[in-house]
This record gives structure tokens, C-alpha cells and sequence, in this order.
């Protein structure tokens, strides 16, 4: 098996991030990776995202995807809509809060069967820059809310 990770600190309450994180029809205005997504919160349902596999381009790949797991506040698990025999692969994105109040981040793919060693040859290090700048626009994304939240109530 292969994962590939990232993973960010965010100053923000974990139901914070979360809201962010889910709100998918707003993923233009702040996920510079993965600008389209078309998800529900229900295990079994069929979505799309549309991802930036080369971050110097501005072409998009759409793919299917499958929602495999949702824990509520915690933790999106997707993955491709059906299986192949030669590679299976699952997208997590977990938050877990700390002690200080802050969140921490943390997505990755998984990717195994006979060809994920190809797959992660070919595509791994841009999986990878895809997913650290995903990690830091959400990071970016919550705390200015965070930050204009404050300033609004003070």
C-alpha cells in the first residue's frame, strides 16, 4: 500500500473547519486543487470533483468518486466510484482537535492493488503538491473567517 499525505495546524475550533471543509459547493472560493466537488453526506452516494493535477495548469480532470465513510464533525473518506481489479484507492480527510483549541488537519490517499505502484510513480508527487495546498488554502480559508468572526464581535 501507498499513502500520500498532508496534513496543516489550523487556529479554529474542529466544528469550524468542518463547516468549511464540507461546504462543497463553495470549494471554488478557496480550494485551489479541487475547485469543483458535487459530494452528499451519505455513505454509498455518487459525486464528482474536479481536481487540478498539475498546479501550474488550469485544466481540471473530473472524476467520479464514491463517499465510503463519514463520521460526522471527524472524518470524509471517498474513493473511485467502482473498483478495478488492478488498483483500489480512498481519500481520507480527518480532523482531530487539540487540547489548545486548534485543529488538526490531516488528508490522505491510499492506494493499493497490483498497479498502485505505477500509479504512484506517475502521479504521487503531484498528489502530494495537490494535497499540501489543499492543506494550507483550508488552513487559510478558516482562519480568515476565524479572524473576521472575531473582528465582528468585538
Amino acid at each position: 500500500m501507498y499513502i500520500i499525505t498532508a496534513e496543516a495546524t489550523i487556529q479554529a475550533p474542529r466544528e469550524r473547519v468542518w463547516s468549511v471543509l464540507t461546504d462543497f459547493e463553495k470549494y471554488g472560493e478557496w480550494n485551489s486543487f479541487t475547485p469543483e466537488a458535487s459530494i452528499l453526506p451519505e455513505i454509498g452516494s455518487i459525486g464528482y470533483l474536479r481536481v487540478r493535477m498539475n498546479m501550474q495548469k488550469e485544466k481540471l480532470l473530473k472524476y467520479p468518486e464514491e463517499v465510503k465513510g463519514w463520521q460526522e464533525g471527524y472524518e470524509i473518506q471517498w474513493g473511485e466510484r467502482e473498483s478495478t481489479w488492478h488498483i483500489y484507492t480512498v481519500r481520507i480527510q480527518r480532523l482531530t482537535e487539540r487540547e489548545d483549541g486548534t485543529t488538526h488537519y490531516l488528508t490522505e490517499e491510499r492506494l493499493w492493488g497490483p498497479t498502485a505502484w505505477l500509479t504512484h510513480w506517475l502521479f504521487g508527487r503531484k498528489l502530494k503538491e495537490g494535497f499540501e495546498v489543499c492543506a494550507q488554502n483550508l488552513k487559510d480559508r478558516v482562519e480568515s473567517l476565524e479572524k473576521e468572526l472575531h473582528m465582528a464581535n468585538s
